[in-house]
């Protein structure tokens, strides 16, 4: 076949695959699925988002379970759904992060999400061509990829990843392009996720002197969001809610890849689990950091000064989920693209990533079943507990998520969901690694940032 032909079969191949998501995704994130003991319906966090928005524009606590329960539950009745008494999904963004969803707060529920719906699809498929630009990996391998790893993983529900990822590529572009300006004001809707948005900026200012002076504007109007919230806001957000988010869901092995949630399933004692992935968190993402100028030097990319740290952030540490290892496929793709030597390294370390067997083990008729038939009941005694609106909604979601949790599964069962991720994750950072000790053989010592080496890459064919 010719090259036009190829060309025209990865295209159908790309097209089939987002009519399916299309198909599959909008019954979640338009209408909800009705379920008969799970009290969720779909898309739950951007139902969070989205409640937590409208409550902070009317300047209540958005962290309390009132107003909080009261938003959702009404939002799910726009579409005929229905919660448990006392439930409620917990909205645990830190202000500024509020603030800058507030737009939303001026549309019905329905309305928002599929707003939200469209434009993470969008974002989506942006991703899958500037990856495509930024490593030269055929974009069937890259669509495919996306679709799993970003796009199940995180549309049915409402993340914010899907974005946060576009704006990461659209970063590392710019970057590349010798646009740091751009690049800077890119990186900002990271913070987002601000434990993997965070390292991306500091490692841009570090390592990206022309950068600096946006990304310092940029803070300044982050401040701005944050100060709109109020002081009081965000002194409970540190001192209530992270605390309260790492004990109520950050433990639990059934939906974490943390360090810490693995320390406390085999039994080590909840604040030294937290305390040991807090600090597997600041080595890793300072290790990022850090590695960022070397290994952008090796490849000769300034595109890797962006796309390394977020790579390492989702490695230990106390808080991660599933949908949020999509961070780790630009850094992956790149090494795959540029390293012919490391290929069977970094293939490998691709099938343990391209799939979140997590979401896909949750998936009815594809997954193992694992409803236990008490749990309607379970779940009703538990949030009985937590009935007042004044208790922070995290505490309220950390009491259904261990008495009325559905998963039935062994902790070794759940081990051998989240093993090939865990896989695919050590085998990035050995690959990064190697990379990093790579040395300049023309003068026999390690490559720097500063060296004149590091400069745009060329784009691949």
């Amino acid at each position: 076949m010719n090259g036009f032909t190829h060309r025209f079969l990865r295209a159908a191949l790309v097209a089939l695959g987002l009519v399916l998501l299309l198909g599959a995704v909008s019954q979640f994130a338009l209408r909800g699925l009705p379920r008969d003991v799970m009290p969720i319906a779909d898309p739950i966090d951007f139902l969070a988002f989205d409640c937590g928005a409208k409550v902070a524009v009317t300047r209540a606590d958005p962290y309390l379970t009132e107003p909080l329960r009261s938003c959702e539950r009404a939002a799910l009745a726009e579409s005929g759904l229905k919660i448990i008494p006392n439930f409620v999904v917990p909205a645990p963004l830190p202000p500024y992060a509020l603030a800058a969803l507030a737009p939303l707060a001026l549309l019905t529920f329905r309305d928002a999400s599929a707003l939200w719906f469209a434009l993470s699809l969008l974002a989506v498929g942006a991703t899958m061509v500037m990856l495509r630009r930024l490593t030269g990996v055929p974009l069937l391998i890259v669509a495919v990829v996306v679709l799993a790893a970003d796009g199940l993983a995180s549309v049915p529900i409402g993340q914010v990843v899907p974005v946060l990822l576009c704006a990461l590529c659209g970063a590392a572009l710019a970057l590349r392009a010798e646009r740091p300006r751009l690049a800077a004001l890119l990186t900002l809707p990271l913070l987002l996720e601000p434990h993997v948005g965070l390292p991306a900026a500091i490692a841009l200012f570090v390592w990206e002197p022309r950068a600096r002076r946006s990304l310092l504007a940029g803070a300044a109007f982050v401040v701005l969001l944050t100060l709109a919230g109020g002081v009081e806001r965000n002194v409970e957000y540190l001192r209530v809610v992270l605390p309260e988010q790492a004990l109520g869901e950050g433990l639990e092995f059934g939906g974490q890849y943390s360090l810490s949630a693995l320390l406390a399933v085999v039994g080590v004692a909840p604040g030294l689990a937290l305390a040991a992935g807090s600090a597997s968190y600041l080595l890793v993402a300072a290790g990022g950091i850090a590695l960022a100028g070397r290994v952008g030097a090796a490849l000769h990319d300034r595109a890797t000064l962006l796309l390394l740290p977020p790579a390492f952030a989702v490695m230990g540490g106390t808080y991660v989920h599933v949908h949020q290892m999509a961070f780790a496929l630009p850094l992956l793709f790149l090494l795959l693209s540029r390293r012919p030597s490391l290929r069977a390294l970094t293939v490998i370390a691709l099938i343990g990533l391209a799939v979140p067997w997590e979401t896909v083990s949750e998936i009815p008729g594809l997954g193992p079943s694992h409803v236990r038939a008490a749990s309607h009941v379970d779940v009703r005694a538990a949030m009985a507990r937590v009935s007042s609106g004044s208790l922070p909604a995290e505490r309220s979601w950390g009491v259904w998520v261990r008495s009325g949790e559905r998963d039935s599964r062994t902790d070794w069962q759940r081990f051998l969901c989240k093993l090939p991720t865990w896989f695919g994750l050590g085998l990035l950072a050995i690959a990064t690694l190697i990379v990093a000790r790579e040395r300049d053989g023309t003068r026999g010592r390690p490559r720097t940032v500063s060296e004149a080496s590091l400069r745009a890459a060329p784009r691949s064919a």
